[in-house]
């Protein structure tokens, strides 16, 4: 529990001297983070989402602009897809951003990077709530930006096997 509060801290503190529109966190894969497989657990992965958002908000301007307009995000959903471990003492980066709307939900892109490979890739909705109820999004409109670019050899993703994709793809 005080190594989480430590890299919130860090992160808030971080996020506060360098602003940018989207969020890129380097970190190291610890035991309180694996299994006994030495690998970082299942569980650990949404914690590191949450970091990573929590820093794009704060780092964009974001959370300040949510904060203005009395809003609050709320994630409501999370479609996570591994593709290849993070095994003990792995550095790696977890990229965020902002890439879209969908509706009222705000589509945020998360990936799990190491040696720019992919290694687990997030797709989160989330919803703006102010004063309990749903919102449009447009307080943060002016965060979009584009999806992070990967080359064609180091993305596994098939959007002919890849049942997400082909689920998003029916929503549209």
């Amino acid at each position: 529990m005080l190594t989480q509060r430590l890299r919130v801290a860090q992160v808030i503190a971080a996020a506060l001297l360098d602003r940018r529109a989207n969020s890129t966190l380097r970190r190291r894969v610890v035991m309180l983070d694996c299994d006994l497989n030495r690998h970082m657990t299942n569980s650990r992965y949404p914690d590191y989402l949450d970091l990573g958002r929590w820093d794009l908000l704060l780092r964009s301007g974001a959370a300040l602009a949510l904060l203005r307009a009395g809003c609050k995000p709320l994630v409501v959903e999370l479609h996570l897809r591994f593709r290849r471990e993070l095994r003990y003492g792995a550095r790696f980066e977890l990229d965020s951003r902002i890439t879209g709307f969908e509706g009222k939900a705000v589509r945020i892109e998360q990936t799990f990077l190491r040696d720019r490979r992919v290694h687990a890739r997030a797709v989160v909705r989330s919803l703006v709530v102010q004063r309990g109820k749903v919102v449009a999004p447009d307080a943060l409109r002016p965060f979009v930006v584009p999806a992070l670019r990967i080359e064609a050899d180091q993305v596994i993703d098939d959007p002919r096997t890849d049942g997400a994709q082909a689920a998003e793809a029916a929503h549209r």
